[in-house]
């Protein structure tokens, strides 16, 4: 039996969450207040935003959307 490749870049979760957190701030929201309007967990904002988990596209999608962002802004990486 293979074994299932996982693939998982911390370096890009914290880049994403650096980004979502600047433009969560932005915004003038909270993470609460983002986790709210989102329907989301505070937590699950703040995993996001250390790069403590690796979250779906959908989620990011949905964020982006309750920021009023386009998703590929979430992925404007500064390096």
């Amino acid at each position: 039996m293979k074994k299932k490749a996982q693939i998982r870049r911390p370096d890009l979760l914290l880049l994403l969450g650096q980004r979502l957190k600047e433009v969560r701030t932005q915004a003038g929201l909270s993470q609460e207040e983002l986790a709210l309007k989102a329907g989301l967990s505070q937590s699950q904002i703040y995993r996001i935003e250390k790069g403590l988990i690796n979250t779906t596209i959908s989620t990011v999608l949905h964020i982006a959307e309750t920021l009023d962002v386009s998703y590929s802004e979430l992925f404007e990486f500064k390096k």
